[in-house]
């Protein structure tokens, strides 16, 4: 506990510096748009690594084995994509603070508020799964039960990001990274020189009886596709100080999650032999950590609590950003705040509410993506507004269909969900009549 609170208490002063500093709308959304390369390589890379996807994954790959690598790799992919297709086109806006507001004009107003809705909804679950991440860990390190873990590391990551907002979270995200893949690397290194039996015996398999095609499938629709349209990584790109920025930092990332799924596979894979088969999914990484002596323990927390924080800080401040511009039409600080308190206080209740990390995190994505990937992409790509109706309708049924196949856990539901939202994006951009821009005041 005591390793938590001085943890804790660095990053709390961090933010604490930044607001020393004073924070305009443009330092607390998008760092001024002055980072450097490495600040967004690096924050790309920490963002989509994050607590989540450790635990989940590692969770995964003791269960499936080296499929699991495919987590982080179908990301990658769609940051491939992101960075031909999208990035010059994010770059070529310099007033925009979000992703919806870049394309709001091409949409209409109530899809605008539409999509802006899923956003919120799918990152304040997102959030829910980090919190739940965080209170796995903490449960497995300290005497506390998991619900008053998930509270403790709550309170920290909101504290943390309310304070410093996305100055802090660019700053903190290249240390995070670092001390996170450095110390899986020293935590795989440790627990493989005593027993490497499950390292040396392992299949290097690309699909198994455990993980399927259709789970690459929903993996790379699911996970690829909300990196190629995603306004927490679109914020990373507009807060670069260069193109030339945007394109390394964006490059550099890729190749550090891909870096990240390799050790974390091979983690999960070597938990086989210090974690029972009969320990859920998302609890192998906090047994495994109990496993070492109580210093290397200590190491592991901190990597794993770099891990959480850099993802969860970057969920909080994309939903409060999302809403406070694009919902709300204010740039206000102080109110973005109070949307922080707000979407915090319901991804606490999401992340006690019984679901896995894996599950909350599948659950996000599949609505995200399905309802919102195809549309934007399109507007994204469209030189005038698209058929406002036929988008409308199409992120409606869309939204709807996503949901229902979480509900009954219809793999068909979801496909046809993603079939119609290419298709509706599609008829959109052909029938294209000229549709009025959507007309925004800003609040001060």
């Amino acid at each position: 506990m005591t390793g938590f609170l001085i943890f804790s208490a660095a990053f709390i002063a961090l933010a604490l510096l930044e607001l020393r500093r004073g924070q305009s709308a443009g330092g607390y959304f998008l760092n001024n748009r002055r980072s450097s390369a490495l600040q967004v390589g690096f924050s790309i890379a920490a963002s989509c690594v994050g607590g989540s996807a450790t635990v989940g994954m590692c969770g995964l790959a003791h269960d499936a084995g080296t499929p699991a690598v495919w987590w982080l790799l179908s990301g990658a992919a769609g940051l491939v994509l992101l960075r031909i297709f999208m990035l010059p086109r994010i770059r070529s806006n310099r007033q925009a603070l979000t992703m919806p507001e870049m394309i709001a004009s091409r949409i209409g107003a109530p899809s605008h508020r539409l999509a802006c809705g899923i956003i919120l909804i799918a990152w304040t679950t997102i959030l829910a799964a980090q919190f739940l991440a965080m209170g796995r860990i903490l449960e497995g390190v300290t005497t506390l039960s998991l619900e008053q873990s998930v509270l403790a590391g709550a309170l920290v990551i909101v504290l943390y990001t309310w304070l410093g907002g996305q100055a802090a979270v660019m700053k903190s995200d290249v240390w995070q990274l670092v001390v996170l893949v450095c110390g899986l690397a020293l935590f795989l290194g440790l627990l493989a020189a005593q027993r490497p039996e499950p390292l040396l015996a392992v299949r290097l398999e690309w699909l198994n009886e455990d993980f399927k095609a259709p789970d690459l499938g929903r993996f790379m629709l699911l996970i690829g596709g909300s990196y190629v349209v995603c306004p927490m990584l679109f914020a990373r790109v507009m807060s670069a100080r260069s193109d030339a920025a945007a394109r390394r930092g964006a490059a550099m990332g890729i190749v550090l999650i891909a870096l990240s799924a390799v050790i974390i596979t091979a983690l999960g894979v070597e938990s086989r032999a210090w974690v029972p088969e009969s320990v859920a999914g998302d609890a192998v990484l906090g047994a495994l950590s109990s496993s070492l002596p109580s210093w290397a323990g200590l190491i592991v927390f901190f990597v794993l609590a770099s891990a959480i924080f850099s993802s969860a800080d970057s969920c909080l401040i994309t939903a409060a950003t999302v809403a406070a511009n694009d919902l709300l039409h204010t740039t206000s600080v102080a109110a973005s705040r109070r949307l922080v308190l707000v979407i915090s206080g319901a991804a606490l209740a999401l992340a006690l509410g019984g679901r896995s990390v894996l599950g909350l995190l599948l659950a996000a994505n599949t609505i995200y993506t399905c309802a919102l990937v195809a549309p934007l992409f399109a507007a994204f790509f469209c030189r005038g507004p698209l058929h406002c109706k036929t988008i409308f309708w199409t992120i409606c049924a869309c939204a709807a269909l996503s949901l229902a196949s979480e509900i009954l856990s219809s793999d068909i539901l979801l496909w046809s969900a993603a079939a119609l939202s290419i298709s509706g994006s599609f008829a959109a951009r052909a029938l294209g009549p000229l549709a009025p821009p959507l007309a925004r005041q800003r609040v001060d």
